[in-house]
C-alpha cells in the first residue's frame, strides 16, 4: 500500500520530531509558534500511514508573503506529493492570478491542495476560494473526523473547529481551533481515506470525498447562526413573540447568510430554545 504524502506549508515542525520516521523531508523548519507542529499533530492522530514533507513559510507571528506562497507552491509541481496542506490565507487580491495558475499547474499533476478559509467568513480567502482548490471551513462538530462536503460552495468542506489539546512546540499540549484545526482535521481525514480517493485526476478525487462524506445532519450547528439567534431572535422571544416579529427576523437571516428559508418548515416548538432553532436555521444554509 503506497503511503500518502503530505507538503505541510506552515511555521515549520518541532525540532523533537524531525528524526519521526514519518518525516521524509524538511526545510528550514524549526518551529518557533507551534502552530505547524500541531497541524501536523491532527493530520497524524487521523492518518497514521503518512508521510511528511515539511516546508517552513510562515514566520513566528505566523506571517508570509504571497511571492513566497507561489514559490514554495512552484517548487512542490515536480515532487512526488500527493495532498498539500494550507493552514493559511490571504485576502490580498494582488497576485491571486499568479496564485490561481500555480495552483492549477499543480492541480494537473495530481496534487490536491487543502486550504484554510479565514476565520472571518465574509472576507476573500485565497487560495480556499479558487475552484481547483479544497477550502475548508470550521464547523462545530463532535469528531475530528466528522465533516460535511458539498461541491457547490467556495469552501467545500466543514470540519471541526473546536479547540482540542494538541502536541506542540517543545511537546507541550495547547488547544488548537479554528479553520487552521479544520483544515488539518480535513487533510487528515482524506488521508485516512487515501486508498480510495488516490487519483491523479482532481475531479475524480473529490467525487469520492464527495461519496463518502455523511450527509447534513440534524447535530451540526453553525456557531455564526447561534449567534445570530441569541441576537437577533431569542431576545424577541420573551417580549415581542409575534409572527410578524419573527418573519422580520427570517428574512433577516436570509440576507445576512444569502439562504432561503423555507418559512413553511419553521414549526413553533422551534422556538423553545437557542439550540433547537439554530439546528433548524443552519440546514437552511447548506441546504
Amino acid at each position: 500500500m503506497k503511503k500518502c504524502r503530505i507538503a505541510i506549508l506552515d511555521s515549520g515542525i518541532d525540532k523533537r520530531l524531525k528524526n519521526n520516521s514519518d518525516i521524509i523531508y524538511y526545510e528550514n523548519a524549526e518551529d518557533n509558534s507551534g502552530h505547524g507542529t500541531m497541524c501536523y499533530s491532527i493530520i497524524k492522530a487521523l492518518s497514521s500511514e503518512t508521510e511528511f514533507y515539511i516546508c517552513k513559510i510562515l514566520n513566528d507571528e505566523l506571517y508570509t508573503s504571497s511571492e513566497m506562497l507561489i514559490q514554495k507552491l512552484k517548487g512542490l509541481i515536480e515532487k512526488n506529493i500527493d495532498i498539500i496542506h494550507l493552514s493559511l490565507s490571504t485576502s490580498s487580491a494582488q497576485l491571486s492570478e499568479e496564485l490561481k495558475e500555480v495552483c492549477c499547474n499543480l492541480c494537473e499533476s495530481g496534487k490536491i491542495i487543502i486550504a484554510a478559509h479565514d476565520n472571518n467568513k465574509k472576507i476573500k480567502s485565497y487560495p480556499c476560494d479558487f475552484s481547483m482548490v479544497l477550502g475548508v471551513d470550521g464547523g462545530i462538530f463532535e469528531s475530528n473526523t466528522d465533516f460535511l462536503y458539498d461541491a457547490n460552495k467556495n469552501a467545500q468542506a466543514i470540519a471541526n473547529k473546536v479547540p482540542v489539546l494538541t502536541k506542540g512546540k517543545k511537546e507541550r499540549y495547547h488547544f488548537f481551533g479554528g479553520t487552521s484545526k479544520a483544515a488539518a482535521c480535513m487533510t487528515g481525514i482524506i488521508a485516512s481515506h487515501w486508498n480510495m480517493i488516490n487519483s491523479n485526476n482532481y475531479e475524480t478525487a473529490l467525487s469520492e470525498l464527495s461519496r463518502i462524506s455523511p450527509r447534513l445532519n440534524s447535530s451540526y450547528i453553525d456557531p455564526d447562526v447561534t449567534s445570530f439567534v441569541d441576537k437577533e431572535i431569542m431576545p424577541y422571544i420573551l417580549s415581542d413573540f409575534n409572527e410578524r416579529r419573527i418573519c422580520e427576523c427570517l428574512m433577516k437571516f436570509e440576507k445576512e447568510f444569502q439562504c432561503i428559508v423555507k418559512f413553511e418548515e419553521i414549526f413553533l416548538l422551534d422556538f423553545q430554545n437557542s439550540e433547537k432553532l439554530s439546528k433548524k436555521l443552519t440546514g437552511f444554509i447548506r441546504g
